[in-house]
């Protein structure tokens, strides 16, 4: 645990002290000195000294290196990161019972509309949802106004592509295709 603090920067020092729960703390200190490790390799410099940078609504990138766009999510027992050369975005969550009136919240009329076609469900809701944070995230949108941003019909130039990262959970990318080139 100490190689991977000492991996971390003053602010994600800070940040992980504030977590209460021992076991939180460390989930975070470990996965951040994993996308550390991951983010030096692209960038061919060690790890503790990437500068990490935070966008208007919480997105990360390095300001040292900005042709290595990346984002992490993790839930319950596992993480998830994408790296690409374009603007991306990842979520992913554990299957799990979700209130149905979540979706009122997060999805558009048109999305709500899938999930009643689909026969509702916590499972259609969550691989909804991880589709449009991945997508918010991508864009730097940020989660605040989640009804903004349609993943059946994404902004121009975006692909959502959904990712079974394993055994009971559910995970999407969204990655900002280049122009003049399909995904």
């Amino acid at each position: 645990m100490a190689a991977a603090w000492a991996l971390l920067d003053e602010e994600e020092r800070a940040r992980a002290a504030r977590y209460r729960l021992i076991e939180v703390r460390q989930r975070f200190v470990v996965v951040r000195a994993a996308l550390r490790r991951l983010l030096a390799a692209y960038c061919e410099r060690p790890a503790a000294a990437l500068r990490l940078t935070y966008g208007a609504h919480g997105k990360p990138a390095l300001s040292d290196c900005p042709c290595v766009h990346f984002n992490l999510s993790h839930t319950a027992g596992l993480a998830l990161c994408a790296v690409s050369s374009q603007p991306v975005g990842v979520d992913v969550e554990r299957l799990r019972e979700v209130g149905e009136g979540a979706a009122r919240f997060v999805l558009t009329a048109e999305e709500r509309q899938l999930l009643d076609e689909a026969g509702g469900g916590s499972s259609a809701l969550l691989r909804l949802w991880v589709r449009k944070e991945a997508l918010l995230k991508g864009t730097g949108e940020g989660l605040r106004h989640p009804k903004r941003v349609s993943t059946l019909h994404p902004p121009r130039g975006w692909e959502v592509i959904d990712v079974v990262p394993a055994q009971g959970y559910v995970a999407a990318v969204a990655v900002k295709i280049p122009a003049g080139r399909t995904p």
